[in-house]
């Protein structure tokens, strides 16, 4: 129930609303006349508290460890500001905490009190991952704040007067229990399609989603609730839990969510236990599209008293049961709630197994300094229809530029070197390796029906002579889909110069003067996608093994952004 969803931490405020874009794009409005330029409002959405273990304490190796919290920032408006800071200040932390930036961001004093982060270009949503341990010698219970604000040019502040705790974070050292569930929003691989492979419904019996939670802290958690909900993207019932329990709360006019309370469960540090039975989620095996959501907290924690229970009704079922996966170990006494909320929530996408795109890429023989057409594609090869019809990130090599674009394509999104550096950072890959490399964000205008293909056709030229040049195509859907093996396609591309004698290229070569245009996305079968040695279709996915990982990686990570932001932009025209 949305009541219950409303317990989604400040932290993970960026990444709700970067999903709410991509599952429900709102309408883009109408471009503004010209004149002075519209402020546009940016806002910051940090965990209002968390707790350091001091140094030296019952826990010394996890307490000289640094954690990583994570601080998101958004779009609050249909815009996509670009030279936007976002500042911090420090000076209450000196001899409480030790904080490290991420590499965005870098000290503005020396004594490490102040810092600026370079946000750039916000499409819809971002986070900034800060590591933080306590200072060695800080006494226990010492406090100290860090807060935040946005800054640029025609920017200001979302919230900012109304909701002061989103900018700011309050670090306590002491002692305290941690709850993290399993494949939590705050681990690494999260995005806009969940945390983790998608549950897939394969049959009317629906899947199973285990919920597991482990005590990371050093004290322990006793007085527990869990929250699991399930709902679909567009039909609310699409997607839902398979039982009701004695012990969970739900609300009458829309029991997608159970909140269950297990008050004496206690898990002390270093434990796991999970949900019994195993939680089901039904849907039906082809049109199933939605999300399984869950979270952890102790009696009086901040998820907890974020919820609105009145009016809620008990299920009837016999009572969900919090069992050890674990051997139990020694009693800790809880002192204080979670210390850590990063990673008490977690978010499964959960999708029909009759679900699937594929890329369709090929081959490319290009003349330096003549314009070729570059056909590529998405393919429905699953039993249904794909009503958002799917989303292409076409990777370039170095040594070839687009020169045009059919309608259903862009060259700008995500192109800044700032945000592409983010996702670099993610596989190793230094910026400059990045060096003339493009990419082009594709989607068709309509629903793509089980067995079509949607074509797009682009002017390329090669800068250079090429030899065993690859780039690709990455694939994905707003929805998550069961087989991924089939949504990367490989583009093949060599070049040489051209003979002395021919010097202007010509319209039957696919010369300058030729239009690019898109394939209607329903008129294509998947059948009819013709192979050509000049930048035809010539495969459909599967080329993971010997795919550039500076290509194909950085695409698939771009999906997430481009599902929002080339809808978007779709809109306006």
């Amino acid at each position: 129930m949305a009541l219950f969803r409303a317990a989604a931490l400040p932290a993970a405020a960026a990444i709700s609303a970067a999903l709410g874009l991509a599952v429900v794009p709102a309408a883009h409005a109408a471009a503004p006349a010209a004149g002075p330029a519209a402020t546009v409002k940016v806002g910051v959405a940090a965990p209002s508290s968390l707790y350091l273990l001091p140094q030296g304490a019952d826990e010394p190796a996890v307490a000289a460890q640094y954690r990583t919290f994570s601080v998101g920032y958004y779009v609050a408006d249909e815009a996509s500001p670009t030279g936007v800071t976002i500042t911090g200040n420090a000076s209450a932390l000196v001899g409480k905490a030790d904080l490290q930036l991420p590499s965005a961001c870098s000290w503005t004093s020396s004594a490490h009190t102040g810092f600026s982060c370079d946000a750039g270009r916000i499409e819809f949503a971002g986070e900034l991952d800060f590591r933080v341990r306590s200072a060695v010698g800080a006494a226990e219970g010492a406090t100290g704040a860090l807060t935040f604000a946005v800054h640029g040019k025609n920017i200001s502040a979302d919230g900012g007067k109304d909701s002061p705790a989103n900018y700011r974070t309050v670090f306590t050292v002491g002692h305290g229990p941690d709850l993290a569930v399993n494949q939590a929003m705050g681990d690494s691989g999260f995005s806009l399609y969940g945390s983790g492979a998608p549950l897939v419904i394969a049959s009317k019996a629906g899947v199973q989603a285990p919920v597991r939670i482990t005590n990371k802290g050093d004290r322990d958690a006793s007085d527990i609730y869990v929250v699991v909900g399930a709902s679909g993207l567009e039909d609310e019932q699409g997607v839902r839990l398979a039982s009701t329990w004695s012990n969970c709360l739900y609300d009458p006019m829309d029991p997608s969510d159970a909140l269950c309370h297990f008050p004496n469960a206690v898990i002390h540090p270093g434990e796991t236990y999970q949900l019994s039975p195993a939680v089901t989620v039904t849907g039906d095996p082809t049109t199933a599209s939605g999300f399984f959501d869950y979270a952890a907290d102790v009696a009086g924690g901040e998820l907890i008293g974020k919820l609105d229970t009145s009016g809620a009704k008990p299920g009837k079922g016999t009572p969900l049961q919090l069992v050890p996966v674990t051997t139990p170990k020694a009693d800790h006494r809880a002192a204080v709630p979670d210390i850590d909320y990063s990673n008490n929530i977690g978010l499964r996408a959960v999708t029909g197994a009759g679900y699937n795109l594929a890329a369709q890429g090929g081959s490319l023989r290009l003349t330096v300094g003549k314009v070729r057409t570059l056909t590529v594609g998405i393919r429905n090869t699953g039993t249904s229809a794909a009503q958002d019809g799917g989303l292409a990130v076409i990777g370039l090599p170095a040594g070839v530029r687009v020169t045009r674009v059919p309608d259903t394509c862009d060259t700008d999104i995500l192109q800044q070197r700032a945000e592409l550096q983010k996702v670099l950072a993610v596989y190793g890959i230094a910026a400059g390796d990045l060096k003339g490399s493009q990419f082009v964000f594709c989607a068709p205008d309509s629903s793509l029906p089980a067995g079509h293909s949607a074509t797009f056709k682009l002017s390329v030229e090669a800068t250079r002579p090429l030899t065993g040049a690859v780039g690709s195509v990455n694939v994905r859907g707003v929805r998550a889909e069961a087989n991924l093996a089939d949504n990367l396609a490989l583009l093949h591309v060599t070049a040489t110069r051209a003979p002395a004698s021919s010097a202007a290229p010509s319209q039957g070569d696919g010369g300058s003067s030729s239009s690019a245009s898109a394939t209607p996305a329903a008129s294509t079968p998947a059948s009819s996608a013709s192979a050509s040695g000049s930048g035809g279709l010539a495969s459909t996915g599967g080329g993971q093994q010997t795919a550039p990982l500076l290509l194909t990686g950085v695409g698939a990570l771009l999906l997430g952004g481009g599902v929002v932001a080339l809808t978007r932009r779709r809109r306006t025209r």
